[in-house]
């Protein structure tokens, strides 16, 4: 029903477990990096789109006895392709 337009800056901050050396390689390369996820409850489901976003920071925590954890950030820049930075989707009905 409602669809906003305009000038905005979307930043993520995220503790992420460390399972690749594909991040930290990203962040050192300054290579561009897409995100995507669904949200769903029982009234329906939001799935968010970043095309493209550079990551930063990096720094490692080696917590006893637990994964390995990442700290970064994230900063969405307007895609060429698309002319978006951010693209939400809303349905009214759940996924099973």
């Amino acid at each position: 029903v409602f669809v906003n337009f305009g000038s905005f800056f979307v930043d993520v901050e995220a503790q992420a477990l460390f399972n690749s050396g594909k991040i930290t390689g990203a962040i050192r390369q300054n290579l561009d990096v897409s995100m995507d996820f669904v949200l769903k409850n029982a009234d329906g489901v939001i799935a968010v789109d970043i095309p493209r976003m550079t990551l930063g920071g990096g720094g490692r925590e080696f917590p006893t006895n637990e994964s390995v954890l990442i700290n970064t950030t994230g900063q969405a820049s307007e895609d060429e392709q698309f002319g978006i930075s951010l693209g939400v989707s809303l349905f009214r009905v759940p996924l099973p």
